[in-house]
């Protein structure tokens, strides 16, 4: 069930006896572990990746959590699967009694434990691959967008933890984007609820200062980092890394 990669034989005794206590305690009586993953890529940085079930869930379900010291990591895990678990055993979106048009079946699909999910909205993919690349090797599900139109896309579709905006885009500046995700929100009432359950995290990307940039109301988006462009490789890994953490994710 557990296994270990590239970790010293302290830190995996400490998680081994850490996720094993854990599971012994766990308050989840329908938890299932099918598998844990335990692997350290370089020093200090961990991942951990758990398949798992539940009574109500007849599929796997997978968890993936990244953190820089094994007790972040085993605290953040513990934190996720249960949210995880919960969201599984509540009721179904498609077993709920909204009146649902055509237009909304694209909003009802049940969100799903998941890597952390980063959107990146930049149309100068010159500056979009390198983010890209740096969250994916952090663990995390990348997806990108070079036009207003596939941003509002993506955010609908993809429902990402957190989007790297890039203020200046080709129908004017990134604010149009949010408008158009609050509107379409307000339309769709299940859309609403997923973008209330995953609250999604902005970080503006320009070169001009955060002060010159003006924010449209956000409703369930959330505007933490303001990154002014340019930025090194090594100052964008930095930041992503940290970032993240922050997050929790």
């Amino acid at each position: 069930m557990l296994s270990f990669q590239g970790l010293n034989e302290e830190s995996e005794f400490f998680i081994q006896k850490k996720f094993r206590s854990f599971l012994l305690n766990c308050k989840k009586s329908d938890l299932k572990i099918i598998s844990a993953n335990f692997k350290e890529h370089s020093r200090n940085y961990f991942t951990a990746k758990l398949i798992f079930a539940t009574s109500s869930s007849k599929d796997h379900n997978f968890l993936t959590v990244s953190s820089f010291d094994p007790n972040s990591l085993l605290k953040t895990l513990r934190k996720k699967l249960y949210l995880a678990i919960d969201e599984i055993n509540a009721p179904s979106i498609k077993n709920s009694t909204f009146d649902m048009s055509p237009d909304q079946e694209e909003y009802t699909q049940p969100l799903l434990p998941r890597s952390p999910r980063i959107l990146i909205v930049d149309d100068d993919l010159d500056s979009a691959a390198p983010l890209s690349f740096i969250f994916s090797k952090l663990g995390c599900q990348t997806n990108f967008a070079t036009k207003a139109f596939e941003a509002q896309h993506r955010i609908v579709n993809f429902l990402p933890d957190l989007i790297i905006l890039d203020w200046l885009l080709d129908r004017g500046d990134a604010g149009l984007v949010i408008e158009a995700i609050n509107k379409k929100a307000r339309k769709h009432p299940l859309l609403d609820k997923k973008l209330f359950l995953v609250q999604p995290k902005i970080i503006t990307c320009s070169g001009l200062s955060e002060s010159k940039i003006s924010l449209p109301h956000l409703n369930h988006l959330k505007h933490i980092a303001h990154w002014q462009k340019p930025f090194s490789f090594h100052e964008a890994s930095k930041k992503s890394s940290e970032i993240l953490i922050s997050m929790g994710l």
